[in-house]
């Protein structure tokens, strides 16, 4: 409850809560009731962003980045956001990010540096994530990063004069880290914390779309994704047999 407060508090006051909320409860409703600590983390993060850092307030931000760390260690990346909340990136360094994340993700280059980092912080966590067999790339998000990528860039100069750069900047990273953890079902969870930036973002590429009857289409595939994703969760345990409140009942990570 306390993690779905921190979750109304941050979609209250946007002009596209409604969508917004849309996006986030189909992707994290079913993964709150399994990954409590850090949806609460992420929820606490997201709440942190809409009222401080939207706000020019950096330092508070920091300091809820440091307290949502405490219920899990994997949101002080949410840091990393920080030094690029002023300035739009360039086109080019979008592209370049995006072909490192895509290049090291499909190639699986990111378990080596997670057994290093495993290593040297002495985490038994992130050792297991990273010893774990490499798999398949995970097509759902493989397709939403191409595809939203390369209708993010068919629209780039225009979306950099109605989105501020802290959100602009925030969907990139959201991008980065999708692509860069596509067979790494264990790092892939470090997307989440950026996954605001990718459904505030959404909504204004939609409306921003020049041809009106292609918006439609689009609302319709965005409304799609979301059932997607929400089914995909449902499936994905239990034959299709969870049942949330279970959850409670096991060990949560």
């Amino acid at each position: 409850m306390i993690s779905y407060l921190f979750l109304f508090l941050a979609v209250k006051n946007k002009k596209y809560g409604g969508i917004i909320l849309l996006l986030l409860l189909a992707k994290f409703f079913i993964v709150s009731f399994i990954y409590i600590r850090q949806f609460l983390s992420i929820t606490i993060l997201w709440f942190a962003f809409t009222h401080y850092l939207e706000r020019e307030k950096s330092y508070r931000y920091i300091l809820w980045v440091v307290v949502a760390s405490l219920f899990h260690y994997s949101a002080i990346v949410a840091l990393c956001i920080v030094p690029f909340r002023k300035v739009h990136l360039k086109k080019i360094y979008f592209v370049i990010f995006l072909s490192i994340g895509l290049a090291i993700g499909m190639l699986g280059f990111l378990k080596p540096v997670g057994l290093f980092l495993g290593e040297l912080s002495n985490s038994e966590k992130v050792l297991s994530y990273s010893s774990s067999d490499i798999v398949d790339a995970h097509w759902l998000y493989l397709i939403e990063v191409l595809g939203v990528s390369l209708l993010f860039l068919i629209q780039y100069n225009s979306l950099k004069k109605k989105i501020s750069p802290l959100h602009f900047n925030t969907f990139i990273f959201y991008l980065f880290w999708t692509a860069l953890t596509l067979k790494d079902p264990g790092f892939l969870r470090l997307q989440w914390f950026f996954y605001w930036g990718f459904a505030s973002t959404i909504p204004l590429m939609i409306l921003n779309f020049p041809i009106k009857q292609v918006r439609h289409l689009l609302f319709s595939l965005l409304c799609l994704y979301a059932i997607v994703f929400y089914f995909r969760n449902v499936t994905l345990r239990d034959d299709g047999a969870f049942i949330p409140y279970k959850a409670f009942y096991q060990d949560s990570y």
